[in-house]
């Protein structure tokens, strides 16, 4: 459940477009999204998948490590616009 005070204090929640740097040194833009509109090439991350479940809760600045079934992977919030 989202409270307005998330909201207001940069936590990401569904809906949030943020910036992430994985890594590699690789930068994306994506907006997380609920599943059915998930579009990777189009930059909508779902917020079922590994990395959007690990930015759920995060803000700028933060550093998120992402599990996956091949490796981990660390993800630095850069932006929330």
């Amino acid at each position: 459940k989202l409270y307005k005070g998330h909201l207001e204090t940069g936590v990401i929640h569904l809906g949030s477009v943020v910036t992430i740097k994985i890594d590699d040194g690789k930068e994306f833009q994506v907006k997380i999204v609920a599943s059915e509109e998930s579009d990777p090439l189009a930059g909508k991350m779902s917020v079922d998948s590994p990395i959007g479940k690990a930015l759920l809760g995060s803000a700028p600045n933060q550093t998120v490590i992402v599990e996956t079934p091949q490796k981990k992977i660390v993800v630095t919030v850069l932006k929330k616009h």
